[in-house]
């Protein structure tokens, strides 16, 4: 009865949270896309403004990315992660997702600030793209590591059978 009710509330709490998750993506995209029309339509587009509906796009985007990853995760398969190839591949989704977003927006950052005046402005979306490449290797050596951590050693493995 106990855990039937902690699954009860946690897969409401989980769902209430994607879905304000989609809401939000949906918002930010909407908002991205009426606004850069209303620029269009009034003859004001600039680099700028464009590049500010295309942050506001990829954002949305891994807000949605992370909605349903919250889907899959928690509502969907619902258990705890109970091997290390659970949460390897769990852990890595869930980063990958985070990364494709900052190395986005950082990406998106080096172009305004390539097609503005102000080019000393570039210190920051470079150490935003560093950190997302030093973020990539520390995932492939968590991926390396904890691959390693599931191969059985010389002990545990099975004799080989002779034909």
């Amino acid at each position: 009865m106990y855990n039937k009710a902690v699954r009860f509330l946690t897969v409401g709490l989980f769902s209430l949270i994607a879905v304000s998750l989609f809401l939000l993506s949906f918002a930010l995209i909407s908002t991205a896309l009426t606004e850069g029309a209303r620029d269009v339509m009034a003859g004001e587009v600039q680099v700028y403004g464009l590049l500010n509906h295309v942050s506001a796009i990829v954002i949305s985007a891994a807000v949605l990315d992370l909605g349903k990853f919250i889907v899959e995760e928690e509502i969907i398969r619902g258990h705890d992660l109970r091997s290390t190839r659970e949460v390897r591949a769990s852990l890595t989704k869930f980063m990958t997702i985070i990364l494709i977003a900052i190395s986005l927006e950082s990406l998106v950052m080096i172009f305004k600030v390539a097609t503005g005046d102000q080019f000393a402005e570039i210190l920051y979306p470079t150490l935003l793209m560093a950190t997302t490449v030093f973020a990539l290797v520390a995932i492939g050596l968590f991926q390396m590591l904890t691959r390693r951590a599931e191969e059985p050693t010389q002990d545990e493995k099975p004799a080989p059978t002779e034909p």
